[in-house]
């Protein structure tokens, strides 16, 4: 019975000169005559499916408008909040060139107890990566 009261209101704008529905819903099966009787041609048939097409693009460019829309709110947010961060403090960038050459130099002069001279500081190589490159070079077969 819930199937049939569904089916009447889904189809009660073309139903509006048909009879009453009874309490069993016999009613049904008129109003879906009547439905398919009102696209008589091919043209109609093309016509509704188009209007069906148009409504459900122009929903979904809707939907992405608006939330291209609320995209634009949420970046002008957050540029106002990034720009109140700059102009409140400065921040220090370290640079990867800066070493801490008078931390470098006290723990040479700790570590070793005579005179010494720094003469370069810089990022040393690894003994395991020169291996590791040793090792690959060593499985290959020169041909």
């Amino acid at each position: 019975m819930i199937p049939a009261i569904l089916i009447n209101a889904a189809v009660a704008t073309q139903a509006a000169a048909a009879e009453p529905l009874s309490a069993a819903g016999d009613a049904a099966p008129e109003l879906n005559e009547n439905a398919a009787k009102s696209l008589k041609t091919l043209g109609d048939v093309i016509q509704f499916e188009a209007v069906g097409v148009i409504i459900v693009l122009g929903a979904l460019g809707s939907l992405w408008i608006l939330c291209e829309l609320i995209g634009l709110v949420f970046k002008r947010v957050e540029a106002a909040a990034a720009a109140k961060r700059a102009a409140a403090e400065p921040e220090y960038v370290p640079h990867e060139e800066e070493v801490p050459v008078a931390a470098i130099a006290a723990a040479v002069a700790i570590a070793l107890d005579r005179p010494h001279r720094i003469v370069a500081i810089g990022a040393g190589t690894s003994g395991w990566s020169a291996e590791g490159r040793r090792e690959h070079f060593l499985s290959h077969r020169v041909r």
